[in-house]
């Protein structure tokens, strides 16, 4: 997204973003990106968050995430059952938030 806007300009910002993402027992996403303290600002002024998560490319990140994590939850908790249905609310189950 920083790209695409040509918001990079020593390039600072670009080489400073780390992202993780965490699933918790329930199911939810909380994707952080760590960044130089001014990305925040950037995000409030040209929505790079939104943009992101409408993006192309977000939806198959947020299958690969929960194709991981189902299998995990299988292992982990063997007798329950319908973590699957946890993929039908793709979007509504993840936060992304920039921390600085």
């Amino acid at each position: 997204m920083i790209r695409k806007r040509n918001l990079i300009d020593t390039g600072s910002l670009w080489r400073s973003i780390d992202i993780t993402a965490e699933v918790d027992d329930s199911g939810f996403i909380k994707i952080k990106i760590f960044s130089e303290d001014y990305l925040k600002y950037l995000d409030e002024r040209f929505t790079l968050t939104s943009d992101f998560t409408r993006a192309r490319g977000f939806n198959k990140l947020v299958r690969d995430i929960y194709a991981e994590w189902i299998p995990y939850m299988i292992r982990r908790f063997p007798r329950l059952t319908g973590f699957e249905k946890v993929l039908e609310s793709i979007g509504t189950r993840v936060e992304v938030e920039i921390v600085n």
